[in-house]
């Protein structure tokens, strides 16, 4: 307030404040209220509202959290202000949901599109950067799905939702190995005219692209980092992966 003086670290106004113990009856009583009327207006929300958020939908919760709570404790604030908040918010919503469903360039400009992250096996070009994700975050999420390495991918996308689709490849090939995570088993970096076992295939470290055993980088994007490609069950599996 406005010529107040205020007393750092005065136990009274940090845990109780200054109105009267009566008070807290009403914040409950306030709360109570709030939340049933945030409950009834989340019933007109869309069930995808409150599954899979947008990043629009994740503020209009916000929003929603601070009309909800602000008058529940805030004595200045009637409870009936809160409540106008929180009704306009949903009808918002519900407008906004609706030009989702009936215009096409709307939806694309609010929600984005999905993005090709893999194809047969090969990250493609500036993917990750478009969706704002790092190599090792890509491979995370793979390898939450049960993929080992790329060759087993036919497709990777990334759904406007922030969730990958994957659709793994009717006959695998060999590919960049991803499993176990490369900060426990980091990849072998091979030089040119390295060669093991006369396995000829290597994959880049980069994009996962598939190059003969004479390859110094990629053509795909120019890396110069290869690595053995690899598929389940063969001599470079067992080395890549710890097993």
């Amino acid at each position: 307030m406005s010529g107040s003086v205020v007393i750092p670290f005065d136990l009274e106004r940090l845990f109780w404040g200054t109105a009267p113990w009566g008070f807290y009856g009403e914040i409950i009583f306030r709360s109570l209220v709030m939340y049933l009327v945030l409950l009834l207006l989340l019933r007109f929300l869309s069930k995808r509202a409150l599954t899979q958020l947008s990043i629009l939908e994740f503020g209009i919760v916000i929003v929603l959290g601070s009309a909800a709570g602000d008058p529940t404790f805030y004595q200045e604030i009637p409870l009936f202000h809160g409540i106008t908040v929180l009704i306009a918010i949903v009808i918002i919503q519900r407008v906004y949901t609706y030009l989702l469903r009936h215009s096409e360039t709307i939806e694309t400009a609010m929600e984005g599109t999905p993005v090709l992250m893999i194809y047969k096996g090969v990250i493609q070009s500036n993917a990750l950067e478009s969706c704002r994700l790092s190599q090792e975050e890509l491979f995370q999420l793979l390898r939450c799905e049960g993929v080992t390495q790329l060759g087993e991918l036919d497709a990777v996308y990334m759904e406007q939702s922030g969730q990958i689709s994957l659709f793994k490849a009717d006959a695998p090939s060999v590919g960049l190995a991803i499993v176990p995570p490369w900060d426990l088993c980091p990849p072998k970096n091979l030089a040119a005219s390295q060669a093991e076992g006369g396995y000829q295939e290597r994959a880049c470290l980069c994009c996962g692209t598939l190059h003969g055993a004479h390859a110094q980088d990629c053509t795909y994007c120019a890396h110069k980092a290869l690595t053995y490609a690899v598929q389940k069950g063969s001599p470079f599996y067992k080395g890549a992966t710890g097993e």
